[in-house]
């Protein structure tokens, strides 16, 4: 819907029916249902985005959505299964109820060229019951997800996409691409009896901070190119703890990948990856006390291609 000239939206709604039904029954006695997760629900989720050129080169972009978060199946079986890492027994839950969010975000972008970009934007997210995993007590511990009360999770996004032959021509050849996102999130527990963990905590899963670049060289006569890539994650909660237990956290981590493709005759390309080179140790913490601690691995891989 055109709004003038330098106006313009797109509104819709989508009517979602979404039913989820899972079973658990004796081994011996299939006739015999012990346990039942469902869900039936109908949503109406509508969205509009609405863009308004300032310039030919920058825009302002304003939006608004309703989205679902659903439980998967083995979220609503009772059924348990042994954690590989952590060592935790994993159960589901079958009173989960699929969480709601209403998502509100403003995003001002300019183009100085073809091929790159210069963005800012602000978001917020209003959460509906959003499903958390939780500790209990026992031997091992059980991992259970549970619905929280309400959240929300507000932020900043940067990105940047450019040649670095503006800063100085004889860098002509390089580019940088990245983008940065600062978040504060916070959740809030149904009161009960029992505890759950911290009655206000960070959206479980969702670090403070998140950082990725990726500067690129491209050889004369695009016969070869060079990217690097960097990734930072910040602080996020890994699992609320229960019956005094005290949450979990991942601590942050830092990624380098690396990727070179080389055009060795014509119609053939050789592509050399690394991933992971740093190797840094994943560590989640319980209070201070170290839970689970690994390294991923390196990973490295040869690839060659041919066509017209």
């Amino acid at each position: 819907m055109p709004f003038g000239r330098q106006l313009r939206g797109n509104f819709g709604v989508r009517v979602e029916h979404g039913c989820q039904d899972v079973e658990s029954f004796a081994l011996f006695r299939p006739d015999q249902i012990l346990a039942q997760g469902k869900l039936d629900n109908t949503d109406w989720l509508p969205s509009g985005n609405v863009t308004w050129a300032l310039t030919d080169a920058i825009n302002l972009r304003l939006a608004a959505s309703r989205t679902l978060s659903r439980p998967d199946l083995n979220e609503l079986s009772p059924s348990p299964s042994l954690e590989y890492i952590g060592g935790m027994l994993v159960k589901g839950n079958t009173r989960l109820r699929r969480a709601r969010i209403d998502n509100y975000d403003v995003r001002i972008e300019a183009f100085p060229a073809l091929s790159e970009v210069l963005a800012a934007g602000f978001f917020y997210k209003r959460l509906g019951e959003p499903i958390e995993q939780v500790i209990k007590g026992g031997t091992p511990h059980i991992l259970a997800p549970f619905n929280s009360d309400r959240g929300r999770n507000l932020g900043v996004e940067l990105e940047a996409r450019s040649s670095l032959g503006r800063a100085w021509s004889r860098l002509n050849r390089l580019s940088i691409n990245t983008n940065a996102s600062f978040i504060s999130s916070e959740v809030r527990l149904t009161p009960q009896i029992t505890r759950l963990g911290s009655d206000r905590h960070p959206l479980q899963g969702q670090a403070n901070y998140l950082v990725n670049a990726v500067l690129s060289y491209l050889a004369p006569g695009d016969r070869m190119d060079v990217s690097i890539l960097l990734g930072a994650t910040g602080k996020r909660l890994y699992a609320l703890g229960s019956d005094a237990l005290p949450d979990i956290y991942q601590e942050p981590t830092t990624t380098l990948d690396a990727t070179v493709n080389v055009v060795t005759f014509r119609g053939s390309r050789v592509k050399l990856a690394g991933k992971n080179l740093l190797d840094r140790r994943i560590r989640q913490l319980q209070s201070r006390s170290e839970v689970s601690g690994y390294y991923p691995g390196r990973a490295f891989s040869v690839a060659l291609s041919y066509g017209l």
